[in-house]
């Protein structure tokens, strides 16, 4: 998900300025942290809390994203159903497509926001 912000456009003057997530909000700071490689957190929606997240490469996350990227085009890898699967592989697909569906409808939103603020102003 935070792939998905260009970092290269934030400015060090600006690094506390909070992005929307689904669920919460981020700090600028914090993304370039994140997509890096390094630990980060983000703020809770409701409690307005931090959450801390430990790091992962991007080379950890491609191997786990393409895992689900493949599911998501072709199926399950052994094509016997979901009996004939691990149940971490399964917890972990059915995580990503709620993460996946979650981030669409979030982007969705967050269009029809700015449609109608153009609206209203224009």
């Amino acid at each position: 998900m935070l792939g998905y912000f260009d970092t290269d456009n934030y400015s060090d003057v600006f690094w506390d300025k909070a992005e929307e997530l689904p669920g919460g909000f981020i700090i600028q700071r914090e993304i370039k942290k994140a997509v890096s490689g390094n630990n980060f957190f983000y703020n809770d929606s409701e409690t307005g809390k931090p959450v801390r997240c430990e790091a992962i490469s991007g080379i950890e996350f491609r191997y786990y994203f393409d895992i689900w990227d493949n599911y998501h085009y072709f199926g399950l890898p052994h094509g016997s159903g979901w009996g004939a699967e691990r149940q971490w592989l399964l917890n972990f697909l059915k995580q990503m497509e709620k993460t996946f569906k979650h981030v669409e409808n979030f982007l969705i939103e967050k269009q029809q926001r700015k449609a109608e603020a153009r609206a209203s102003n224009g």
